[in-house]
């Protein structure tokens, strides 16, 4: 499964990012290889349009599944409408705690 989570900066230590939009990364980790990547995200000080340009991105990258602390109505609609499963996590967790979180849970599958 490919995971896209919303971060703060660009390694493990970073937090998980308050909005993926506007996230200044986004890391994708591919559950199956363990594949995982810290993109700088080129939209987040974009002023319109920017949930729509980071489901771009997502979509070209055949993301299943987004973790972030919250992200906004429209972009909402627009992973629901594509089958994009949401975790929203309100804990401040460091991105390699939530990497630990879908280790164990990748495991049991």
């Amino acid at each position: 499964m490919k995971v896209a989570i919303a971060s703060s900066g660009n390694d493990k230590q970073a937090l998980l990012s308050e909005v993926l939009a506007r996230s200044p990364w986004v890391v994708f980790y591919d559950t199956l290889s363990g594949a995982l990547e810290f993109f700088p995200n080129p939209y987040s000080h974009n002023e319109n349009e920017v949930g729509h340009e980071i489901l771009q991105v997502l979509i070209s990258r055949n993301v299943s599944l987004v973790i972030s602390r919250r992200v906004g109505k429209k972009l909402k609609q627009w992973l629901d409408a594509r089958q994009i499963q949401l975790a929203i996590f309100t804990e401040h967790l460091t991105i390699g705690q939530v990497l630990e979180l879908l280790g164990r849970k990748s495991s049991k599958v």
